[in-house]
């Protein structure tokens, strides 16, 4: 059950790979994720000096590094409930769902805890599967890869964007560089242009275009907090909770999507 858990894991963080690949409508999404956004606006602590010589995406890319940062957004691909990712030090929480499967992971002191709010029951087991890389892999910060395009300001917005050449495996350890535009990656930033406030950001890829909103942005979380009524939850066995946890989980697009086989996954249990 340890690989299946692991499995799951990997299927979770991997759904930003696919943020961008896919023809999405984020209208609907964008004005409930606007309601959302001004109700967390107090506990947004995330503010970035505008005035700074140093572009606002890579402040933003700055602070994550120091790894203590509370991030919630709604995406195209994770569905209306937002996408929680928590750091402190070597704690972490990650919240989120993704091809008919849900995830609430708490890591505290190398234990983590899979808990389901609904049930109020949770497991227990080593936190070798999560970490802080998985963590931080989803936050859409800059890396060396980008390239510094443009700044704008429009529409009460600083717009910052960014390009990064695609580069194809090509079955050998060569690397073909895209130069084409058509194969570049581009990414937007989006902050207040007077608080300096990151609100979304937006990935363009193969003709395609997604949308993540900023609920919350809070770089000054103190520890990783397990649920408030913790201590009246039920716990259970790590493979009872793996099997409910991956109930939901459409194995065909699973299988169509990371080209495994399930099947012979479950058998190497």
């Amino acid at each position: 059950m340890k690989k299946i858990t692991a499995l799951l894991v990997s299927v979770l963080m991997a759904c930003t790979v696919f943020a961008a690949c896919g023809d999405t409508d984020s209208s609907s999404k964008s004005e409930k994720s606007k309601s959302s956004s001004a109700a967390a606006e107090k506990k947004s602590a995330a503010v970035f000096d505008v005035n700074s010589d140093t572009h606002l995406a890579q402040q933003y890319t700055d602070k994550l590094k120091e790894g203590n940062f509370s991030l919630a957004m709604t995406s195209d691909y994770t569905g209306d409930e937002p996408m929680v990712l928590e750091l402190c030090g070597k704690d972490l929480h990650i919240k989120m769902s993704f091809l008919g499967i849900s995830m609430n992971v708490y890591v505290k002191d190398g234990t983590a805890y899979m808990v389901d709010e609904e049930t109020k029951e949770f497991a227990k087991e080593d936190a070798g599967d999560y970490t802080a890389d998985q963590i931080t892999s989803q936050t859409m910060g800059l890396d060396d890869s980008y390239t510094f395009v443009s700044s704008e300001n429009a529409d009460g917005f600083i717009c910052e964007t960014y390009e990064m050449s695609m580069a194809w495996e090509t079955g050998s350890d060569v690397v073909v560089e895209q130069d084409d535009d058509a194969d570049k990656q581009t990414i937007k930033y989006y902050f207040d242009e007077k608080t300096g406030m990151l609100k979304k950001v937006e990935t363009e890829a193969f003709g395609n275009t997604s949308t993540s909103e900023i609920v919350s942005l809070d770089f000054d979380i103190t520890e990783i907090k397990l649920p408030d009524d913790f201590d009246s939850y039920t716990e259970i066995s790590a493979d009872e909770f793996t099997e409910k946890m991956s109930a939901g989980l459409d194995t065909g697009d699973l299988e169509d999507t990371f080209d495994i086989d399930t099947e012979e996954t479950e058998d190497a249990e």
